[in-house]
């Protein structure tokens, strides 16, 4: 084994737990540079969320509720079809708990055809008791990160 494989190893060892768990630096220059509304291909665009955890009797979950699902609406507040080929590749959860980074997946809604309807799921059992800002990272096939978020949403639950 070479020296750059056996460095290249430790590194994943090292960082492996907290890449797996959706843990990630957060981007804390894009926290603080974020704004409620962007301005992306002409159009302004904003974030709506709701963040939950699910604590109906369910055979296959334990009592202590599922893991933190966050929908996420990117909308244009300018009645116009967002830009084509707007994408979000990145999202962050904040708490006082901690900090979760997930991927979001695409869920095609009737009730929002002008929008995206994006979800992340599988996140951390924070407590439902309190709020959590959300950072997206917005991006067109040809063109600089577009940083989006809101702040103090509360956890909701469902029981």
């Amino acid at each position: 084994m070479t020296l750059r494989t056996f460095v290249t190893l430790i590194g994943f060892i090292l960082t492996a737990p907290g890449i797996l768990r959706g843990q990630t630096n957060g981007h804390e220059p894009a926290w603080a540079g974020a704004d409620s509304i962007v301005t992306v291909g002409g159009g302004r665009i904003g974030l709506r969320i709701y963040a939950w955890r699910d604590f109906m009797p369910s055979l296959e979950r334990d009592r202590d509720g599922s893991d933190l699902m966050v929908n996420l609406q990117i909308v244009s507040l300018d009645a116009a079809p967002l830009p084509t080929g707007l994408v979000v590749d990145s999202a962050w959860v904040r708490s006082s708990e901690g900090l979760w980074g997930a991927a979001p997946s695409q869920e095609v809604r009737p009730d929002l055809p002008d929008g995206l309807d994006l979800m992340l799921r599988g996140g951390p059992r924070w407590a439902t008791d309190q709020t959590v800002d959300v950072l997206v990272r917005l991006r067109l096939r040809k063109g600089a990160a577009h940083y989006l978020q809101t702040r103090r949403q509360p956890i909701g639950r469902t029981s």
